[in-house]
């Protein structure tokens, strides 16, 4: 997942004599600090990137058996760091260190590939993305070319949320976060060459350890930013800077003692177990980066201090076919989800073996492409002058930005589409008040007292839950408009509404059990509507599995209890909740599991298809996703002052539930009911005699 974490090691590779892969610039660096460092091109690093690729790319693939391969990220992180403080030491050592130079490779490593691709990912997403994708899109290359995606993405989603997949840019959080990472490192090492105040060992474990603490306690109050986090991060580059400065030492040492070279051998094993036990061991559910990070972070610094070119690690990670792959992970990082992110958002279902496979070898014959015919010739200082390529830099750069700017501008050229289309999904219409008044996740949330009321001054009804009772909500205030009663909205967005457990999501639990006991104290409100996304709180997301039903463990809360432990006690809490508001005094109603679509809504209406009615999933398949949710439901039912409300009459039909009806879209997105759809579920339940 890093988007320069393996940079080519800083290399420019040649052909040998002997055919064996060079580095330029790994001969640099032997050149300039060889007696102090003995730094020289090292094939098993590019073995080392093909692991990390390679396990990113499957995970990204979705492959069962990689359910860690995320963790690929940190094994670049790492490799980076090696690398990167070998050059800066290198040219410190001989006192030719130049933020000139310096900046010249990052241009020569990262530029020329990259806006390779994102030119690419650019056409791919004007002829596949709606409008509001496209201006979505835009915005994000903005942030790309700026090196900020990590921060984008912070702000726009969580890395493991179903939508990041259909994302063609957010894998390049990572380059952001290493060149953020890189605009103050270079100062650290030169501070502490120069003025020597404080060894380099005493520092940089100093910086680690702080970045260390930050990245344990953000992965305790707010996962997803610590995700995302350069400084989060900065203690997995830092670990690979630490093996640069020690591994002269260190062969210095195994050279003279035999049981420190033997333990180097036990060391490198060890090292190469840990990074492997993690990528497979290792899930969606495991926070990270946090305490599950360190083994692979470890194993993987063990593995570039003691392996060579005659342990046997280092002969494993330095045959050919490794080293072929290593040498092209740059690339191949750069194609593989822009590959798969179009092919997603072009599929109505997951991607067959047969696809991803094809999508697989399609990155590797790219990424090829590129490493031959762009990246290398860049790397050339003899075809490519630095005048030339600081120009190429700042061009490119520019131009991306400015295409990215037009398309938010023009808000995703919304004239690419005929004007049917374009109306299909102006009719789609939510709550006024849907990002006003629901809590997200944040450092603070809207507190019961100041949530929002609707319309009627005597406010007899509550709805309270994730988002999905945002538009309902709205819909029951309408009803209740005429006889000057209202409504108060207590949502917060993707919230599991737990009271004896914490959510991951910042804030949500705790919001939760003040909104419940607010409840409880306000007579004056006897309705009560609990709405909840039952399922994907407690098997994950459809759009990762469609059509097979997901079966993960609960995304959000309880990571290191049992599948079926957290999913009873989240059982257990809303059973809860509503008898506390029946204990209260409150009829409560429950609205029943929405039918999901496997795709959102727009691609639906932007997939050119202008057919009147537009089927979305099967009931066979709705019956099998919620078959746990309903079955616990059927038993509230039979209590006393519990009324269900079911949305599946408003979009189902006898064999089949519907994305479009009569030309009208009935979703604002692959979940969420659109407010007429939800005004067609009260029309419903109200014939039915289940609301007063």
């Amino acid at each position: 997942m890093s988007g320069s974490g393996w940079l080519r090691g800083a290399r420019l590779v040649v052909s040998g004599a002997n055919g064996a892969a060079k580095s330029d610039d790994a001969g640099d660096i032997a050149k300039s600090f060889p007696a102090v460092h003995g730094v020289s091109y090292r094939p098993e690093i590019d073995g080392l990137r093909t692991i990390a690729v390679g396990s990113v790319i499957l995970y990204h693939a979705g492959v069962p058996f990689v359910p860690g391969g995320y963790a690929g990220v940190d094994i670049f992180f790492v490799i980076s760091g090696y690398l990167i403080s070998s050059i800066i030491l290198g040219d410190l050592a001989q006192s030719r260190f130049r933020f000139l130079n310096f900046y010249e490779r990052r241009i020569r490593r990262i530029f020329p590939a990259l806006f390779t691709v994102l030119a690419a990912s650019t056409v791919g997403a004007w002829f596949i993305y709606s409008p509001g994708q496209l201006d979505e899109y835009g915005k994000s290359l903005v942030a790309t070319v700026a090196f900020a995606a990590n921060i984008f993405f912070r702000m726009r989603t969580g890395y493991f949320n179903a939508d990041s997949e259909n994302s063609i840019l957010i894998h390049m959080w990572s380059l952001a976060v290493e060149e953020q990472f890189y605009v103050f490192f270079p100062i650290v090492l030169i501070a502490l060459h120069r003025f020597r105040v404080i060894g380099r060992n005493p520092a940089l474990v100093a910086i680690a350890v702080v970045s260390l603490a930050w990245c344990l306690y953000q992965e305790a109050v707010d996962p997803v930013a610590n995700f995302f986090s350069t400084p989060a991060r900065a203690w997995e580059l830092v670990a690979g800077a630490l093996v640069a400065v020690n591994r002269a030492s260190w062969l210095r040492l195994t050279a003279v003692r035999r049981d420190v070279a033997v333990a180097g051998r036990v060391a490198e094993l060890a090292g190469a177990a840990l990074m492997l036990g993690t990528i497979f061991m290792a899930t969606i559910s495991t926070r990270w980066p946090g305490i599950a990070t360190i083994p692979v972070v470890a194993g993987t610094a063990l593995v570039i201090l003691c392996a060579n070119s005659t342990s046997i690690l280092g002969r494993a990670l330095s045959l050919k076919p490794m080293v072929t792959i290593g040498l092209i992970s740059y690339s191949a990082y750069l194609w593989h989800q822009p590959l798969f992110a179009i092919a997603r958002a072009t599929s109505t279902q997951a991607l067959s073996g047969w696809a991803i496979g094809a999508i697989i070898a399609l990155t590797f014959v790219l990424a090829w492409l590129s490493w031959r015919f762009v990246e290398t010739p860049f790397r050339s200082r003899q075809k490519i002058g630095r005048l030339l390529i600081f120009g190429f830099g700042i061009t490119v750069s520019g131009c991306a930005a400015a295409v990215g700017l037009a398309l938010h501008f023009a808000q995703g050229v919304p004239s690419r589409f005929d004007k049917q289309t374009l109306a299909m999904a102006a009719s789609i219409q939510t709550s006024p008040y849907r990002e006003k008044c629901n809590n997200g996740e944040g450092l603070t949330y809207l507190s019961p007292e100041k949530a929002c009321h609707f319309f009627g001054s005597r406010v007899t009804w509550a709805v309270l839950g994730d988002s999905h009772g945002i538009d309902l909500g709205y819909a029951i205030a309408e009803r209740l408009k005429g006889s000057g009663q209202g409504l108060v909205q207590l949502t917060f967005n993707g919230c599991q509404g737990g009271l004896t457990f914490d959510s991951t999501m910042r804030q949500c639990s705790a919001w939760t059990r003040d909104a419940v006991s607010w409840l409880e104290q306000q007579r004056g409100i006897t309705h009560v509507l609990l709405a909840y996304r039952h399922s994907s709180h407690l098997f994950g997301d459809q759009m990762h599995t469609y059509p097979m039903v997901p079966d993960a463990h609960p995304p959000g809360f309880e990571l290191n209890e049992k599948a079926d432990v957290a999913r009873e006690k989240y059982w257990s809490d809303f059973v809860t909740v509503v008898q506390r508001m029946r204990n209260a005094g409150k009829t409560v109603y429950i609205l029943q599991p929405i039918p999901e679509l496997p795709m959102p809504i727009e691609r639906y209406i932007f997939g050119r298809n202008h057919a009147a009615v537009q089927p979305g999933t099967s009931m066979a398949y709705y019956r099998a996703r919620q078959a746990w949710v309903l079955a616990r439901l059927a038993e509230l039912a039979k209590r006393p002052g519990v009324v269900m409300i079911d949305p599946v009459p408003a979009v189902c039909e006898a064999t089949r539930c519907l994305a479009i009806q009569n030309g009208m879209p009935l979703y604002s997105d692959d979940n969420h009911l659109s407010l007429p759809t939800a005004r067609k579920v009260l029309r419903i339940a109200e014939a039915q005699g289940k609301l007063p």
